[in-house]
C-alpha cells in the first residue's frame, strides 16, 4: 500500500484508449458542402496479417455533382493521451507507410455519385513484430480545374497485427491515477494512466474500487473497454460525486482485465483531513525551449515549471529525447528546489549533440513517487546551413 499526504494520492491504475475511426477534414471553405463530399467504409480495419495479405476493400463514393479526382497514400497514426487520433503524412511518414503497405490504388476518377474500390496489401517488405498502425489518407479534389472548391480528406485507421512464429503480448503498465476536487464538496475526479510497454496494441477493461477503511462509503468506477497501443498512454478521467467524504484513510483497488488475464493491480490509500476537502499536488509545464537547434553541436535547454496544486512539492525525473521511431536517443536528469503552491521554476540543463532530424523531447517529473507532469513537445535538429537560413 502506497500512502500520501493529506489527502493526495496516486494510483497505478490501468485504462485504455480509443481512436477516433475516420476524421474528415478540408484545406478549402466549402470542401464539404451541401452538394456532397466523400463517404468512405470502412472507417476502421482491424486485421491479424501476413506480409502478401489483403485488406478488407475500402469503398468510396462521390456524392458530389461533379467529376472528382482520388488520391490515396499512406502515412502512419499515434493518439494523444486523452486519445484523441494523430495523423503523420509527411515524406518520412509516408516512406514509412510505404514499407508497410502497398496500395493497389492510388488514383481514382470518379463520376458524380460514382463508387470505386481502394485495396491495400500488406508490404512484403515490412519489418514490423507486433503491432503496426498505417493511415490511409484519402484526398479528393475536382478533376476540372476551372471548379473552385476544396478538398474533401478522410483518414482510415488500421490496426494491423503481425502474425509470427514468435508471439508478442502488450506490455500493460498501470502508471498513475490523481484524485482531484477542485471545491470542498465539488465532485471527485480520477485521472488515471496507462501505458503499453509491449509490442501490440491491447483493450482493457474493468473498474476501481474505493472504500472508506471504516465509514460505509465506497464506489465501483467503472473503466470501459478501450485500447492501448504500443509505445503510447492514455489518461482517462473518472469522476465520482459521493453524498459524503468523511474524514478518515480511503483504501482504493485496481480491478482490470486484458482479455481474460488481470492486469497487474495494487492497493493504495488516501487521506480525508477534513470533511468532502482534498489537498491536490498537482504541477504544469510552463515553456520548454529550444524548439530547434543545431545539429552535432551541445545546446541549452530550459523548463518552466509551475505548482498549480496546494501543497508544496520537490520534483525529480528525467528528460527524455526520442526519435521519430521511437527509440530514445538520451536522457537528461531533472530536479527542482522546493516548489510553493502559485508559484514556478526554472530547470535548466544541455541536450547533447544530436545528428540533423525530428525529434520529440518528453518530460517526466515525480515528487515522493506522486507523478506531477508528463509532458512532450516536438525539437527539430536542423544542419547548420538550413538553421541559419532559417534565422535570416
Amino acid at each position: 500500500m502506497k500512502r500520501c499526504k493529506n489527502g493526495v494520492w496516486l494510483l497505478m491504475c490501468c485504462t485504455a484508449i480509443s481512436l477516433i475511426a475516420v476524421m474528415g477534414f478540408s484545406h478549402a471553405a466549402g470542401a464539404r458542402s451541401s452538394l456532397g463530399g466523400l463517404l468512405v467504409s470502412p472507417a476502421k480495419i482491424t486485421a491479424s496479417v501476413k506480409p502478401g495479405d489483403v485488406l478488407p476493400p475500402i469503398r468510396v463514393k462521390n456524392t458530389t455533382n461533379e467529376h472528382m479526382v482520388l488520391t490515396a497514400y499512406v502515412g502512419r497514426g499515434e493518439h494523444r493521451l486523452d486519445g484523441s487520433p494523430i495523423y503523420y503524412d509527411s515524406p518520412n511518414e509516408r516512406q514509412w507507410g510505404a514499407k508497410h503497405l502497398k496500395l493497389k490504388e492510388t488514383e481514382l476518377t470518379l463520376a458524380p455519385f460514382e463508387q470505386g474500390i481502394i485495396q491495400a496489401e500488406v508490404a512484403e517488405s515490412t519489418a514490423a513484430e507486433g503491432g503496426v498502425y498505417p493511415v490511409i489518407f484519402l484526398e479528393m479534389t475536382a478533376n476540372d480545374t476551372k471548379t473552385i472548391g476544396g478538398i474533401s480528406r478522410v483518414a482510415v485507421i488500421t490496426l494491423l497485427e503481425i502474425a509470427s512464429s514468435k508471439p508478442h503480448k502488450a506490455q500493460l503498465a498501470v502508471e498513475t491515477v490523481q484524485i482531484e476536487q477542485i471545491a470542498p464538496g465539488a465532485p471527485v475526479d480520477v485521472y488515471a494512466l496507462v501505458s503499453n510497454y509491449g509490442h501490440t496494441h491491447a483493450a482493457v477493461y474493468g473498474h476501481i474500487e474505493v472504500k472508506h477503511d471504516e465509514k460505509d462509503v465506497a464506489a465501483r468506477l467503472p473503466v470501459e473497454a478501450m485500447t492501448v497501443l504500443p509505445g503510447l498512454s492514455r489518461r482517462i478521467k473518472l469522476g465520482w460525486h459521493p453524498p459524503e467524504l468523511p474524514v478518515g484513510t480511503y483504501d482504493v483497488t485496481a480491478k482490470l482485465f486484458s482479455g481474460d488475464t488481470p492486469v497487474k493491480g495494487d492497493k493504495w490509500a488516501f487521506q480525508v483531513s477534513k470533511p468532502y476537502a482534498l489537498a491536490t499536488l498537482r504541477g504544469d509545464l510552463v515553456s520548454l525551449v529550444p524548439t530547434q537547434t543545431e545539429a552535432l553541436v551541445s545546446s541549452d535547454f530550459r523548463a518552466v515549471v509551475h505548482n498549480s496544486g496546494t501543497m508544496p512539492w520537490q520534483a525529480s525525473g528525467k528528460l527524455e529525447v526520442v526519435g521519430m521511431d521511437g527509440l530514445p536517443k538520451t536522457q537528461i536528469v531533472l530536479a527542482t528546489e522546493e516548489v510553493a503552491p502559485g508559484t514556478s521554476r526554472e530547470i535548466d540543463g544541455i541536450l547533447p549533440p544530436l545528428p540533423p532530424g525530428r525529434y520529440k523531447m518528453r518530460m517526466h517529473l515525480a515528487s515522493d513517487g506522486g507523478r506531477l507532469i508528463e509532458a512532450e513537445q516536438a525539437l527539430d535538429v536542423r544542419g547548420r546551413d538550413t538553421l541559419a537560413q532559417i534565422r535570416q
